[in-house]
């Protein structure tokens, strides 16, 4: 039996923002009664499910997933979302949370974000279907079920590898994750990639085309990584230059992988722990 992981987070904010009216003065507030958008929130979930079904035809159990405190990101690099930290909550965000927790048993994952869990599902069951609108997710194989579109599809391993080392050189606006941020104008030259002032969507997908292999796709990376790195540094620190590379691109790659699997203590296992 199929199991859909909603993503609720986003629910939390699309359905609290909506209920809210913005003042002259820049204060808002929520003048719609409380039951109403709890309603609108079980709407927004039976409308997912129901579209789940029509897509699936079959039973299928359903699981909703919440964010809770603390992140092991925030260890890894401080500055992690911190274009966020001024950002407000919906009102009735807590509320709205607590519904889902009593009246839909929403799972919250402390340490980590409700998309990790969902990574961690993807991984240990076949049958899992991730229903999340962040692209990192992306970056698992397996089921997705997009809100937006309500349409089922598989990503197979292929694509979910290069969409994450894509990511790798692009980095993450939104999550505050810089990712490769530029390279030397020997590598534009040495791909044949057009240069830019930086390194979008566009030159991420150039730099990784004639890659066939993850190994491939990780050294084009960390040579990337590393030209810019040198770029910055005397000649005398070379050396020094390859380390920090590397160091910049796992702790890059660290923030963007999705977790797949827990350690014995509940830690998230990290991309390339090994390294």
């Amino acid at each position: 039996m199929k199991k859909l992981h909603i993503d609720a987070d986003r629910i939390v904010y699309a359905v609290g923002f909506a209920c809210e009216t913005q003042h002259d003065d820049g204060t808002f507030t929520c003048d719609e009664p409380i039951a109403n958008v709890l309603h609108s929130v079980k709407l927004s979930l039976e409308k997912i499910k129901e579209a789940f079904y029509n897509e699936v035809k079959e039973p299928f159990e359903t699981v909703v997933h919440l964010t809770g405190k603390e992140n092991f990101r925030f260890a890894l690099y401080p500055e992690y979302k911190q274009t966020r930290a001024d950002s407000r909550k919906p009102i009735l965000a807590n509320e709205i949370r607590q519904y889902m927790i009593d009246r839909w048993d929403a799972v919250v994952s402390e340490g980590m974000e409700a998309d990790d869990a969902i990574g961690i599902a993807m991984h240990s069951d076949k049958n899992a279907v991730c229903c999340s609108g962040d692209k990192d997710l992306l970056n698992c194989p397996g089921y997705h079920f997009h809100p937006k579109t309500l349409k089922l599809e598989i990503i197979d391993d292929e694509f979910s590898t290069w969409h994450f080392y894509k990511q790798l050189l692009m980095g993450d606006k939104v999550d505050n994750i810089p990712g490769c941020r530029y390279t030397t104008k020997e590598m534009y030259e040495k791909y044949k990639v057009r240069k830019t002032k930086g390194i979008g969507e566009k030159s991420a997908v150039n730099f990784l085309q004639d890659c066939a292999t993850e190994q491939e796709m990780f050294l084009r990376c960390l040579e990337l990584y590393t030209a810019r790195e040198k770029a910055e540094c005397e000649d005398a620190q070379a050396v020094q230059a390859e380390q920090g590379a590397l160091e910049d691109m796992l702790m890059n790659g660290r923030c963007l992988w999705m977790t797949r699997e827990l350690h014995e203590d509940g830690t998230p296992k990290l991309w390339m722990e090994e390294l």
